[in-house]
């Protein structure tokens, strides 16, 4: 299971997910066109969309398409950077909405 919080600078917006365990992670789903994002790995490394990214990569890839992401390491975390910003649905939730844990992949 992953914890994830959120991350705000300016207009840029998305969230951070922490992974205490390899094999924790965020289970399959896929996004509209607003709510689409790329991976950043700070810690750790994660596979994603067939691929394997380590600490200081930055994925692009097709958020429509089904995906999941897995962490490889113990202690691994990554930002979901939104490529358009905060949705705007997403400014009238509570702020404890943005904090939570994820459903791992199986």
């Amino acid at each position: 299971m992953g914890k994830q919080s959120p991350y705000r600078s300016g207009k840029l917006f998305g969230f951070f997910y922490d992974f205490a365990k390899a094999g924790d992670g965020i289970a399959m789903h896929q996004h509209e066109p607003d709510k689409a994002h790329n991976v950043i790995v700070l810690r750790g490394s994660v596979s994603i969309a067939g691929a394997v990214l380590e600490a200081g990569h930055v994925h692009d890839f097709d958020n429509s398409a089904p995906h999941e992401i897995k962490a490889l390491e113990d202690d691994t975390q990554i930002l979901n950077l939104m490529l358009n910003g905060m949705p705007p649905e997403y400014t009238t939730l509570p702020e404890k909405e943005f904090f939570g844990e994820t459903r791992t992949p199986t």
